[in-house]
């Protein structure tokens, strides 16, 4: 062999070592966890579970208001209805009759 094909061995050598340890150190940065990653996750799972009690709550809230309209006999639906209903029939009582 001569100096030069040595020479290229070498440098091919060298720059495939040189891949290889890009190729490790950026499997390295994505196997292994930064502290700002884990601190980030810790938030957001905090922020989930503040979200699934305030939910839970607000269903809570909510079953608590339908069951108290059932208890009354009346619902929110026809509560409303009624108030318009008798409003209607005050205007017309209120005004002069036209026939």
């Amino acid at each position: 062999m001569t100096t030069q094909s040595l020479q290229c061995m070498r440098a091919g050598k060298i720059q495939l070592d040189k891949v290889e340890t890009e190729i490790f150190q950026e499997r390295l940065k994505y196997l292994t966890p930064r502290q700002a990653d884990l601190n980030f996750e810790q938030l957001i799972e905090k922020f989930k579970e503040q979200k699934k009690i305030h939910d839970e709550k607000l269903s809570q809230e909510q079953k608590e208001e339908e069951k108290r309209h059932a208890d009354s006999g009346t619902s929110e639906y026809r509560t409303l209805w009624d108030a318009a209903f008798f409003s209607f029939v005050e205007r017309r009582l209120s005004s002069p009759l036209m026939y």
